[in-house]
């Protein structure tokens, strides 16, 4: 019999995240092994605020800023420690009298933008360097990648070969070529040279010109015969006349200056004359030197040709439209704007009957989100909220924030840094008779999304009850036709 497999939620279970973070003495090897990690989650970890009684202001990491998250104010008011202490008593509401007492102006205004839910949830250590807020090895990595680059002393080639591996996989070629290109810019190709640094009894001349040492931008650049394929014509003349001392610099100076089709044939090229040297070294047929332009050319056009008729292909979809709910149940599509400029988010919501018929509908302006999931999640619960002060007892909630969507229909709690307003739309609707969440195209959300675009010009909040703005008939009218 197999022995159950432990599940590492429980491990979080027994042994949460901020007691990770504290000292256990006398602890196994395993544990103590973990305990070497903490350091990395002190880094990226932030507290998700709720009734801030566990936030010490001044020590913890809570403002929902990945690269600015924590208080940097001097600390003039020593008796004000905790994060409870700056709402209004006995409220979830930020104090500005106290926020301008503790902070500087620009970082009082920062807090006063962090949204608090109003029924006390407790606060959350959260991981936002992942969408789901759950800790993965993959994101401490680049975390820890990140803060070693930013202390490393200011290098232009650091940042140009970022950039560099980023273009490679951006080519628009067939995936084995854009892993040779990868392998050629990290000198992995075994190249005579490579071979004789890894011990390999090896004669290094090239045998294409036996002349030069066979090194990756010999062979692929400089041989004589693959100079053959790259004098045959003027559309890489640019790079001759650069003058590149190794085939990284060379593939940096082809991606600023060429177009996507000279990097496509220029890749394949390459490939063809890599090729092309193994044939040869094992007495197989080959190309010509003198056909390896041409077939390149052909093996791009092949791709490009088959690849834009698959985007042609998925380009072909039916019109997405809103669809209405089943009778005696009423759907309400919500959506979020930021307008960043006005340093404020718009919300709108509108419901409508099974036939299509608007129940009600409203605009309203907030103060600005840090994301846009959270201007979503807070749309939804604006939804939820509107539906209880209409007397909607059955609903639908339709948004098109895929991520916010899938939060809400997940069977837990959420643990990113919009999942306590989340939690709090999922406790309001539990308190509906029927209320579900599904996620919809934004051509299926043209009128919440116009409603929320509208409350730029509201000062506060605007209503409509079986009416509509006249401006937005013509969407409604889209919307059933």
């Amino acid at each position: 019999m197999q022995p159950k497999k432990k599940n590492p939620k429980c491990v979080r279970m027994y042994f949460p995240i901020n007691i990770l973070l504290n000292n256990l003495w006398g602890c196994s090897y395993a544990w103590r092994s973990i305990l070497q990690a903490r350091d990395v989650i002190n880094k990226g970890a932030i507290w998700r605020v709720g009734n801030g009684e566990l936030i010490d202001i001044w020590r913890h990491r809570w403002l929902p800023d990945l690269h600015y998250s924590k208080i940097i104010s001097p600390r003039a008011n020593t008796s004000v420690i905790r994060v409870c202490e700056l709402f209004v008593p006995h409220t979830k509401i930020w104090d500005p009298g106290k926020l301008a007492l503790c902070f500087l102006p620009w970082e009082a205004e920062k807090v006063s933008q962090i949204q608090v839910c109003s029924d006390g949830e407790e606060d959350v250590l959260i991981w936002p360097l992942t969408a789901d807020g759950e800790y993965s090895v993959r994101s401490a990595y680049h975390l820890l990648v990140a803060a070693e680059e930013c202390l490393a002393p200011s290098s232009s080639s650091l940042a140009h070969n970022h950039t560099v591996w980023k273009q490679i996989w951006k080519m628009k070629v067939p995936n084995k070529i854009r892993h040779f290109i990868w392998r050629a810019a990290k000198d992995s190709l075994p190249t005579k040279v490579n071979l004789k640094a890894r011990n390999v009894s090896v004669d290094v001349v090239c045998e294409g010109c036996g002349d030069y040492s066979e090194s990756t931008l010999h062979s692929l650049w400089l041989c004589d015969q693959a100079r053959e394929v790259w004098m045959s014509g003027s559309e890489f003349q640019f790079l001759i006349r650069r003058g590149c001392r190794s085939f990284v610099e060379l593939l940096e100076y082809l991606f600023r200056e060429g177009s996507g089709l000279q990097v496509a044939v220029f890749a394949t090229i390459c490939w063809c004359l890599w090729q092309r040297r193994n044939r040869v070294r094992m007495h197989q047929p080959s190309w010509q030197v003198h056909e390896i332009e041409g077939q390149a050319k052909r093996m791009v056009r092949e791709f490009w040709d088959a690849n834009n008729q698959g985007q042609h292909r998925s380009m072909r979809r039916p019109p997405v439209r809103w669809s209405p709910p089943p009778a005696g149940t009423y759907k309400a599509n919500f959506d979020a704007a930021i307008f960043e400029e006005l340093q404020c988010v718009g919300l709108g919501v509108v419901f409508r009957d099974h036939s299509g018929q608007v129940i009600a509908a409203l605009s309203q302006r907030i103060g600005l989100s840090r994301t846009v999931e959270l201007a979503e999640a807070l749309a939804a619960r604006r939804a939820v909220e509107f539906a209880r002060e209409l007397s909607l007892f059955d609903v639908i909630l339709e948004g098109d924030c895929l991520r916010v969507v899938q939060a809400l229909n997940a069977s837990g709690g959420c643990n990113t840094l919009y999942g306590h307003v989340v939690n709090e739309t999922k406790r309001l609707g539990a308190d509906l008779r029927h209320c579900s969440y599904q996620h919809v195209c934004r051509e299926g959300n043209k009128l919440a999304h116009c409603l929320a675009r509208r409350a730029v010009s509201s000062a506060d909040i605007d209503v409509w009850v079986e009416d509509l703005p006249e401006d937005l008939d013509v969407v409604l009218q889209s919307d059933l036709s």
